[in-house]
């Protein structure tokens, strides 16, 4: 388990939740850690039993970014204005290498305003395969790995966008960044910001999930990279709509590296715990809306409003003694999906299959149930729709191909017949 602080190397921390997922088999991952404070520096960090292995098979073997090129409304706003960022430090004739590019829509989005020198290291083969395909050089690899000697030193800017979360050892990951760069090369940075949850009201695996282990403010990140021969030359918050609040930094390498001392982090855990108090008050919403939803099928349950309690916790007590009988589709099998599975009453339902438009994932298996397309959708069951951000979408898409099932939006508004 890792339990010493990825930045400062202590093993004294206190812990701030306990995440529990429900984990498909052939992710390689723990259905399970803690959420962690470090009590030397303050940073927050996920106490995860998974090994570096574990997350290699993930990200090469379970990558799902390059299946939808379709991103968010607030990915594409935090693109833009990458772009306009690395526009402002470089210029189109530097060279630029994307670590971790998935699905690839910054490196096009360079290529478009006429940067021509850019390239990709990603460890899905996919996602190499797709970006080579519109003529961008990529390179299948880890930031893990020692850089091949052809690219040692070569590069004037790094982008390292939605990485650095994920990463197990993040020092290790940030050495190696050094080893592309030019003495007084740029690394353009993205991470997102877990000091500004406090206005947050996004649901809980958007910012905690299996994959999202490192839990950044820009103090605990100007700490990991002061520490390895990067000082800051400009940094920018965003808050860029879904997407939740971004630390933008730009950082600048040398290999004489200057003396510093490190920040503790006191605002962080404060934040993030203030964020888990109103995600547990959001499970028991969610429970009360599964129950007044006439999608549980018992005694405890009646068309037309179900069972009104202000105790959720004896309601569920009460409810594990019944059975959810009627089948019903769940369409999303994200981070989201994951967690109301085990966490709230969403795991009680007699889910026929999951509905997913990711090809990556259809013909997989989430909690025992098949992954289908929606073209295998069978008629008269209801749907359940959770998908973390912009369930409107899936609504509109479901009305647009003719699926005449009910379907039911758990955040959202259910249409006559659930």
């Amino acid at each position: 388990m890792r339990t010493s602080c990825p930045i400062c190397k202590s093993r004294s921390h206190k812990i701030l939740k306990t995440m529990r997922f429900a984990i498909p088999e052939y992710f390689h991952l723990p259905n399970h850690y803690d959420v962690v404070v470090c009590a030397d520096c303050g940073f927050c960090f996920a106490a995860t039993e998974a090994a570096m292995e574990d997350y290699e098979h993930y990200y090469e073997v379970c990558n799902f970014y390059s299946g939808v090129p379709e991103e968010s409304e607030g990915k594409l706003m935090l693109d833009q204005k990458l772009a306009g960022l690395v526009e402002k430090v470089v210029s189109p004739e530097d060279s630029l290498l994307d670590i971790g590019f998935g699905a690839g829509n910054l490196l096009r989005l360079l290529k478009q305003k006429g940067f021509h020198n850019i390239f990709g290291l990603d460890p899905s083969e996919d996602s190499v395969a797709r970006i080579r395909e519109e003529g961008i050089t990529a390179y299948l690899g880890s930031v893990f790995d020692e850089p091949d000697g052809s690219l040692r030193r070569r590069f004037d800017c790094v982008l390292l966008i939605a990485v650095l979360e994920h990463l197990l050892y993040p020092e290790s990951s940030v050495r190696h960044i050094s080893d592309y760069l030019k003495e007084g090369g740029k690394l353009i940075i993205s991470v997102p910001n877990y000091a500004d949850l406090f206005d947050d009201c996004s649901l809980i695996a958007n910012h905690f999930n299996q994959e999202h282990i490192n839990y950044f403010s820009p103090v605990s990140l100007d700490n990991l990279l002061n520490a390895n021969g990067f000082y800051k030359m400009e940094n920018s918050d965003a808050n860029v709509g879904d997407m939740g609040t971004e630390v933008l930094a730009v950082y600048c390498y040398t290999s004489n590296k200057r003396s510093f001392e490190r920040v503790k982090d006191d605002v962080c855990h404060k934040s993030i715990a203030e964020f888990f108090k109103r995600n547990d008050n959001l499970e028991k919403a969610i429970d009360e809306e599964i129950l007044s939803s006439n999608l549980y099928a018992s005694s405890l349950c009646t068309r037309g409003g179900g069972v009104q309690c202000e105790n959720v916790s004896l309601l569920k007590t009460h409810a594990s003694e019944h059975e959810y009988k009627r089948p019903v589709y769940i369409w999303g099998t994200g981070a989201y999906t994951m967690w109301l599975l085990t966490n709230t009453l969403v795991g009680k339902l007699n889910i026929k299959a999951f509905i997913d438009n990711n090809p990556t994932r259809v013909g997989k298996e989430l909690d025992g149930k098949r992954i289908i397309s929606p073209d295998e959708i069978e008629p008269d069951i209801p749907i359940i729709v959770c998908v973390m951000k912009c369930p409107e979408k899936v609504a509109d898409q479901i009305e647009r191909s003719g699926i005449t099932n009910p379907y039911y939006l758990l955040r959202g508004t259910h249409r006559e017949g659930v």
